[in-house]
């Protein structure tokens, strides 16, 4: 049975900005959507590999640091989790790119399955853009 503690651990990689120890956490054919209709990463890919190359090396390319996330709400129903956070780091052009998302994640045992993600689209829009 999922439980909120087990969500928060599962995310507590992300939150120490460690996003490579965060991927093991997901199903190598992980379903990642990424919503928000003009946002740069919007897409959904099938496999870790394919989300760490169209979700996480576009953004990180641009960032000076790691995303330093934080973890406020967990919501669980089934074998689905809400999470809520809020992420920031220094982006190499000097501004902070101070993040808030929620993630939809169904889990399957141990393994995040499927995640949808929300995000403030036009501040990725602009940290890729610089």
């Amino acid at each position: 049975m999922l439980t909120e503690q087990f969500v928060r651990d599962s995310f507590a990689s992300f939150e120490a900005g460690n996003g490579q120890v965060f991927m093991q956490n997901l199903s190598d054919n992980v379903s990642w959507t990424a919503l928000g209709t003009d946002n740069p990463l919007r897409g959904r890919w099938t496999s870790k590999a394919d989300v760490g190359k169209h979700v996480f090396a576009p953004l990180n390319s641009k960032l000076d640091g790691p995303l330093k996330s934080k973890v406020h709400n967990v919501l669980v129903s089934g074998d689905w989790a809400t999470v809520e956070m809020t992420g920031s780091a220094p982006a190499k052009s000097g501004r902070m790119y101070d993040q808030e998302m929620c993630m939809l994640c169904r889990f399957e045992g141990e393994k995040i399955v499927e995640i949808r993600t929300y995000i403030d689209s036009a501040l990725v829009k602009a940290i890729l853009e610089e």
